[in-house]
């Protein structure tokens, strides 16, 4: 399994390096709108969904209207499909892996640590074990769906290391109620500095989530 340093680096460092990120994953995966990072290190592969940097990526966090699903009761309609059709695309990927003893792992920032939400989740529909990293995700379920992501946690199927949350972000409180917090998170209380201190907006990017979690957990 891979560090909690390291899960942080590939979900806000390394998939948003436009320009090197073609050498620091084995394979970048183009699905719809999304781009997901591959990269097998030691004995685990690991997926790492990119966050929202263009236009259709905000419209898609911000229409949220519910879809019932027939286990997990009303989840995020435009996540689930599109983490639907990053799970078709990894899935075989992961089994391989996993078939020759290697861990699985999903981390992400923003939109990332919502798909992340949505592909553990349909991961252990197919009893595969994954560990998750969520940084500032946006909320993808209600109660329903949070009770039964979490015992899926208990029973070892979901391994969650972390999720995290920082100052007065918006984005992990989107959508609102009756959406949920799927597991417990992670206070950071890491400030941008200088003028952005009052701007809540800026308080969700990966500077200053990265280094305030690495300050909070040191390698």
């Amino acid at each position: 399994m891979i560090s909690r340093q390291y899960a942080a680096w590939l979900a806000m460092e390394a998939i948003y390096d436009d320009a090197g990120r073609a050498k620091l994953f084995d394979q970048l995966l183009i699905v719809g709108n999304d781009v997901v990072g591959v990269k097998t290190i030691n004995d685990t592969i690991t997926f790492t969904p990119e966050g929202t940097y263009n236009f259709e990526g905000w419209v898609e966090d911000f229409e949220f209207l519910p879809r019932s699903h027939p286990v997990w009761g009303n989840v995020h309609g435009d996540f689930y499909d599109d983490a639907l059709a990053i799970y078709h695309v990894i899935k075989p990927m992961a089994l391989t892996a996993v078939t020759a003893g290697c861990d699985v792992s999903l981390q992400g920032h923003s939109r990332g640590g919502g798909l992340v939400d949505a592909l553990a989740s349909i991961f252990a529909l197919d009893g595969i074990k994954v560990t998750v990293s969520m940084f500032e995700a946006p909320r993808f379920g209600w109660s329903q769906y949070a009770e039964w992501a979490n015992r899926q946690k208990a029973n070892g199927i979901i391994n969650v290391l972390t999720s995290t949350t920082n100052g007065p972000d918006p984005v992990v409180l989107l959508p609102p109620f009756p959406w949920v917090a799927t597991y417990q998170t992670t206070e950071l209380k890491a400030a941008p500095g200088g003028l952005e201190d009052i701007d809540p907006i800026a308080y969700h990017m990966s500077n200053p989530v990265y280094p305030g979690y690495l300050k909070m957990y040191p390698a």
